[in-house]
């Protein structure tokens, strides 16, 4: 991959917790990163794909 103004990101974990106003607490995740799997990466890039969906675990 090329770097520069604009370079590609490589993804090899993202995690999002929420603790809510209220007191709810959430757990985002992208499984096919987790890292039971060896080398599970996600590249973002505009010629990959820019966006990394979470679903809640």
């Amino acid at each position: 991959m090329k770097s520069g103004d604009n370079p590609p990101w490589c993804i090899e974990r993202a995690q999002v917790f929420v603790h809510t106003g209220n007191g709810d607490r959430h757990h985002l995740d992208n499984l096919r990163l987790d890292k039971k799997n060896e080398n599970r990466r996600i590249w973002l890039h505009d010629l990959h794909g820019e966006r990394l969906f979470l679903c809640q675990v």
